[in-house]
């Protein structure tokens, strides 16, 4: 008995001994970039297998009487993250915080200002994609010349060419044509008309922050020509570290580029300034004597001045000039090199210069916010092929004033604008002038509501005049419903309208020559209506595996279209455009499939599309329209260090005007980067494949001699094989930077 109660008070002793040794440990968990509380955590203890979730406040209180502990840490939304703690000797009780990594912080990041105001791109109920600087930074040393790599890349867009010769393109977004997408440099329109078909050829990524796109009808903000579509180029603004880039080129054809660019802000002073030269050499890959590649000779510059104010005022003044020579057509005659006969002598010259200026102040105010901005461009162009020349110039302007002010959970944008587009031509011959001046005077109010934090609707409605076509209206309507975590879709709805004018791409491929004048009595402006739904799932990040997937739906409806109809006199053959009786129709899908793991990307997309005509009952394909395009794209990034991506992209078969059916067409390429501190070195290999249109027929043919030679049009690409390599110089990070500012 004796002997039962001694060992009954040892393990009494021993259990009391064990107890002691247990220690208390709070775990409080937080989002790493808010520093907020984060409830319904999931906390797995490794150590002994036991299961726990964080509080309302973030917080668990977790006993254990083991000294190491190990926590598995997952919640939607987050990065999983493994956590070891080894308890202090003598502390019963320690405090742990630890701050998960959201999986949505590179989209959060992303703040948009095509919407008119900046907002965090996750919150609008208009779909925007945006190329972020980053992105924008690799794409656009691909090809530093123009911004076609930048955006070519977008699920669903499409890179037309317009002419065989000079090397013009526009962009087609939803199966519609470039002359529905609006193209705007820092919001404002300044692209059109003209300008269409080489305003993009000469704009420059060199100086861009952010490229954002909008799909679908958006005219409710912009006006006119937003039909399928706004594609907005963001300027960088001067940052308080200096930047001092320099840019060299060069490509197998022996083009070479060279470009300057420089940012900095001094206090309330600051300043960007773009300069940028490209001489193109042309060249023949198909062997028929014709050139694929343009001589092109370019040069820009572009300065911009920042009055930082104060914390309420910011003022900002900028100009751009620029001068293009680009030529093409028979290449003995571009190279100086004519046969005796005289045969290869056909050159199709453009000379086109451009002066742009723009103005802007913004005025913060305690509950609102004032914007106001002018924009100026006059676009100088002369065109000319060994039989016809066509001389013109244009002179738009855009004034625009706007507040935008919050009440409770609405945001408000009211505001009005002023376009003029003049255009005079100065052909010498005697057909009739095709000149005209547009005139439209605008209002618009557009209202977010934040109904709750998963549900946001948009409203809007704008009401233009036009001095030529009278009142056009344009109601808009966006919902955004956050079903969960992971599962987001958008319906946007809108309408839109385009004025008729002589700028068309068949007016392009005949080089202006017997195009009638618009007939203002008779025409019509045209009005769109279309729909698009999206939808979202991001999933959970498992050890950095992420997978991103969008489906979207869209469809346009266009009245009024404006056709292009031939008809022959006197032995001639003519184009007159008339409004007809009839429509078209965009409608088809894209599909997107992104992963992400570790520095490795892959994103894979697929477009359907389908653009038919209904012209006075009668029934159409639309030309040039691929129904189904591929893009596969793989990278893989050490950031800070290297980069290496490969690109390719399938575009099916389409149908010509004449009916004629195209083939197929395959395009690869592959990209390097090795990135240092002061330097970036950079190779591009392009058309690996060398797949080209002219691989399946010529595209140049005689009419009745190569003296007047007659153009296939454009489906695929002209260019075989393509290689450049260049470096760019990063003279700003010599300078020793006082704060944390922006880095380059």
């Amino acid at each position: 008995m004796k002997f039962a109660f001694s060992y009954i008070i040892i393990a009494l002793l021993l259990c009391f001994s064990n107890g002691s040794k247990a220690q208390t440990l709070v775990i409080k968990v937080s989002n790493d970039q808010t520093l907020v509380a984060l409830p319904d955590v999931n906390i797995f203890c490794l150590t002994d297998s036991s299961f726990h979730k964080t509080d309302s406040s973030g917080q668990i209180i977790f006993t254990s009487e083991f000294q190491k502990l190990s926590f598995s840490l997952t919640h939607l939304g987050f990065f999983r993250k493994k956590i070891n703690y080894h308890f202090k000797r003598n502390v019963i009780r320690d405090t742990l915080s630890i701050a998960l990594e959201s999986q949505e912080i590179e989209i959060r990041a992303i703040t948009v200002s095509t919407t008119k105001e900046r907002s965090n791109i996750e919150n609008l109920a208009t779909r925007v994609e945006a190329i972020d600087k980053d992105e924008l930074n690799e794409r656009s040393l691909d090809k530093p010349s123009d911004i076609s790599h930048a955006v070519k890349e977008q699920t669903g867009i499409q890179l037309q060419r317009t002419s065989a010769s000079s090397g013009a393109f526009n962009i087609r977004l939803q199966s519609l044509r470039g002359k529905y997408v609006q193209v705007l440099k820092d919001g404002m329109p300044l692209f059109g008309g003209l300008s269409e078909y080489l305003a993009l050829p000469h704009t420059s990524p060199l100086s861009l922050q952010q490229i954002e796109i909008i799909k679908g009808s958006s005219s409710t903000l912009y006006g006119g020509d937003a039909i399928a579509g706004v594609v907005n180029f963001i300027s960088a603004l001067p940052s308080e570290k200096p930047v001092y880039n320099l840019l060299f080129n060069i490509e197998s054809t022996k083009s070479v580029d060279a470009g300057l660019y420089a940012s900095h802000r001094f206090n309330k002073f600051g300043y960007t300034l773009l300069g940028q030269y490209r001489n193109q050499q042309p060249k023949d890959w198909d062997g028929d004597k014709f050139s694929d590649y343009a001589k092109i000779n370019r040069w820009n510059i572009s300065p911009d001045l920042y009055f930082f104010v104060n914390k309420q005022l910011t003022l900002s003044a900028g100009v751009t000039y620029i001068n293009e020579s680009r030529k093409g057509g028979a290449l003995p005659a571009l190279q100086n090199k004519l046969d005796s006969a005289g045969i290869y002598s056909y050159i199709e010259s453009n000379a086109s210069s451009a002066v742009q200026s723009r103005l802007n102040a913004t005025i913060q105010l305690a509950k609102a916010k004032i914007v106001i901005r002018n924009g100026i461009n006059y676009y100088k162009r002369d065109l000319s092929i060994p039989t016809y020349t066509f001389n013109g110039n244009q002179l738009a302007s855009y004034t625009e004033a706007l507040v935008s002010f919050n009440i409770k959970n609405h945001k408000l944008i009211i505001g009005a604008d002023f376009r003029s587009d003049q255009f005079t031509e100065t052909t010498n011959d005697t057909f009739a002038k095709r000149n005209y001046s547009f005139l439209t005077p605008g209002i618009f109010i557009q209202e977010t509501f934040l109904v709750s934090p998963k549900t946001i609707l948009e409203g809007g409605f704008r009401l233009d005049y036009n001095n030529k076509y009278g009142v056009l209206p344009l109601p808009k309507f966006a919902w955004l419903q956050k079903w969960n975590d992971i599962f987001h879709s958008r319906v946007n709805f809108g309408m839109g309208y385009k004025l008729p004018t002589i700028f068309q791409e068949e007016s392009e491929e005949r080089y202006f020559q017997h195009i009638e004048a618009i007939d203002r009595s008779t025409s019509k402006a045209e009005l769109s209506y279309g729909v698009v739904v999206d939808m979202k799932v991001v999933s959970p990040s498992i050890k950095g595996f992420r997978v991103q997937f969008n489906e979207m739906f869209f469809f346009t409806h266009i009245t009024n279209p404006l056709i292009a109809k031939t008809f022959s006199q006197g032995g001639q053959s003519f184009v007159r455009y008339s409004t007809q009786n009839g429509y078209i129709q965009g409608k088809g899908l894209e599909t997107t499939l992104q992963l992400s793991y570790k520095g490795i990307a892959f994103k894979g997309s697929y477009t359907l599309q389908d653009q038919s005509l209904k012209i006075n009952s009668v029934m159409s394909v639309a030309p040039l329209t691929s129904k189904h395009i591929v893009s596969l794209l793989l990278g893989y990034e050490k950031e800070d260090k290297f980069s290496i991506g490969m690109d390719c992209y399938y575009y099916s078969k389409s149908q010509l005007s004449d009916g004629t059916s195209t083939h197929g067409i395959w395009e690869m390429g592959i990209n390097g980067q090795i990135i240092t501190k002061y330097v970036t070195f950079f190779t591009n290999l392009e058309n690996i494949l060398n797949i080209r249109q002219t691989s399946f027929g010529p595209v140049v043919m005689p009419n009745p001699t190569y003296q007047q030679p007659k153009f296939k049009e454009i489906y695929g690409p002209l260019e075989g094989i393509l290689f450049n390599i260049g470096c760019k110089v990063k003279l700003g990070n010599l300078i020793p930077s006082k704060s944390k500012g922006d880095e380059d």
